[in-house]
């Protein structure tokens, strides 16, 4: 951050371009507000939508609009903007930039056209598409479909023709596939010994679960004190994993 502020304050900078990490991490630096930002007219911002409480602080800050888009590589990399010279949308990602289309279609078969404002998969169709993926054959089949291409990503359109981009589809694919093929962390546990069944008072009950909650499965030691804490022993793991008892 602070040698993006020393660039804005000796080149008078005109047209500022950033993402929300950028923006949210400028705002955290002390020497931001200290910054002459008087030069800024135009500021741009991709990669995902812009929290609405960044936008103000920013534009507090700069006085200057801040106009967010949306693109991917395979896209050139830009498929759509809100307007220089149009109205601004706060939370969408604009309208598709000149010569290029974009629909919102069902995940199913990605045929179906869907009603504004229902949320499906992106695609466009423009001239800054890519060709294909190099030596990709099977990738490119699939992102490239009649003409159109398959973004991967969720979204909508307003009445008003402004894009609202949602988490990409192609995450959440891989996030669910990472908790399907992730290894059970208990499968190599030992069964515990449930040993005999005995009436115990209250009291007495309170101390052994107080125990218990300070023993791994397999007789690793635990340093933490309450649920929740991490653990520090054979098998790092949190408390609150093991549920209540």
């Amino acid at each position: 951050p602070d040698a993006v502020l020393d660039v804005v304050a000796r080149e008078h900078i005109g047209v500022f371009l950033g993402s929300p990490t950028i923006f949210n991490g400028l705002l955290a630096n002390p020497r931001c507000a200290a910054t002459n930002w008087g030069s800024v007219h135009t500021c741009y911002s991709g990669a995902s939508a812009l929290a609405a409480a960044t936008l103000e602080r920013w534009r507090e800050l700069t006085a200057a609009p801040v106009l967010e888009g949306y693109g991917l590589t395979e896209a050139g990399p830009v498929l759509a903007f809100n307007p220089a010279c149009g109205p601004v949308q706060p939370g969408t990602v604009g309208v598709p930039v000149p010569d290029t289309e974009i629909q919102i279609v069902d995940l199913d078969t990605g045929t179906r056209l869907l009603p504004g404002d229902e949320s499906g998969e992106i695609r466009a169709r423009g001239p800054q598409l890519m060709r294909g993926y190099r030596n990709r054959p099977e990738e490119t089949a699939q992102a490239l479909r009649d003409g159109w291409l398959y973004t991967g990503d969720i979204g909508s359109i307003g009445a008003d023709g402004y894009l609202q981009k949602g988490i990409a589809l192609k995450r959440i694919i891989e996030f669910v596939k990472d908790i399907v093929d992730a290894p059970d962390p208990f499968a190599s546990a030992p069964e515990p010994d449930p040993g005999p069944v005995v009436a115990a008072d209250e009291r007495e009950h309170d101390r052994a679960v107080r125990e218990d909650r300070h023993r791994l499965r397999g007789g690793g030691e635990i340093e933490a004190e309450k649920p929740g804490e991490v653990l520090a022993g054979r098998d790092s793991r949190r408390l609150d994993v093991f549920g209540r008892f």
